[in-house]
């Protein structure tokens, strides 16, 4: 099975003073000024904010960089006006894990995020994360080899973080994990399947006479509005607006899916008195789509009554279910799809998924 791989990358675009060839001789790793108490050479004014660089750190100088009485244990600096707010911390004498410590805050808005970065002399990664407001938050960066010039680094990812208590600690690399064993060979291979809901294409005759033709669960997408500070909507889909009954849309879905470790999609399917509702994805979509062979598939018989929320009015008729007695009369007309080679199979026979 394969797995998505995430690769995070910090970029700083101010060079390090500090270079390799002019890294002081290697020694013990201190913060300067990590709790940002020592306010020298900044200005303060009368609310309490302190304009400048803090002492003993690199970055943008901010008219709002850090506040003498705000935060859990004041001061508190106030990174989103400062850049990439670092600290060349020097040269480590020999290989191990590091541990940057820093509280993050929130005394100024909600919702925040701060960025750290563990870095090397040429500004890259070591460790990176982004932090929500918490005390002790803590960033590791294992195995850091002996000679390294080592850098810290925060930046506001979101709203306004407060940053205070800045320590790093390094101690012995920890001994690596035991190995895992090989799996059991012998053991019936496991099928991972995906519930496929298909409310996501025009043209639906259920969907078109309550809505129009064009009308697909999309429009809810693209209506989105923001409920809360910082919450960012509408998302647009990296995809685009597809139109799932298509199949070339489908394909593509089919081996996003196929290539990280999805066997099978579940479909969604409903069949009242006057007919089936969202098979479009799975006859138009799917079955018609070149690489369908790659991922088995199954109905997913959804017994319950259509209630209309989009939107929901006080009062809306739900369209009544079928009964259960009716479910194989209603998947009669399925049967030819359940030959078809791609299906689900359950102690070698077709499966069938309920909603009860």
């Amino acid at each position: 099975m394969k797995n998505p791989i995430v690769l995070l990358a910090t970029l700083l675009s101010v060079p390090l003073a500090a270079t390799a060839a002019g890294s002081p001789p290697p020694g013990p790793l201190v913060v300067a000024n990590g709790d940002f108490s020592d306010l020298d050479g900044l200005t303060r004014d009368a609310a309490g904010w302190c304009a400048g660089l803090p002492k003993g750190w690199r970055g943008s100088a901010g008219a709002y960089a850090v506040h003498a009485g705000n935060g859990a244990t004041p001061p508190t600096c106030n990174p989103s006006t400062l850049g990439q707010l670092r600290q060349n911390l020097g040269v480590l004498e020999k290989s191990s894990d590091l541990t940057l410590t820093f509280d993050v805050s929130a005394p100024w808005k909600p919702d925040v995020l701060l960025e750290a970065s563990i870095l090397d002399s040429d500004l890259m990664p070591l460790a990176s994360g982004t932090f929500p407001a918490g005390g002790r938050q803590q960033l590791v960066a294992r195995k850091v080899p002996a000679g390294t010039a080592v850098v810290i680094s925060f930046h506001a990812a979101m709203s306004t973080p407060g940053l205070d208590n800045v320590s790093l600690s390094a101690a012995e690399p920890a001994a690596p994990a035991a190995a895992t064993p090989p799996p059991d060979q012998s053991a019936e291979p496991i099928t991972v399947a995906s519930y496929y809901f298909g409310n996501y294409h025009p043209g639906d005759p259920r969907n078109a006479a309550s809505k129009g033709p064009a009308w697909s669960e999309w429009e809810l997408v693209r209506a989105a509005k923001p409920r809360f500070p910082g919450h960012h909507q509408p998302n647009v889909p990296l995809w685009g607006y597809t139109d799932e009954s298509d199949p070339q849309a489908m394909a593509q879905k089919i081996a996003a899916a196929a290539d990280h470790g999805i066997d099978a999609f579940i479909f969604d399917w409903y069949y009242y008195n006057d007919g089936p509702f969202l098979d479009r994805p799975i006859d138009r979509g799917f079955l018609k789509a070149p690489n369908n062979s790659r991922l088995r598939f199954a109905f997913m018989w959804a017994n319950h009554d259509w209630e209309d929320i989009h939107p929901y009015r006080r009062g809306a008729e739900r369209t009544r279910r079928r009964d259960t007695g009716e479910f194989r009369q209603d998947l009669r007309p399925r049967d030819p799809f359940l030959l078809h080679p791609p299906v689900v199979l359950a102690d070698r026979r077709p499966a069938v998924f309920l909603v009860l």
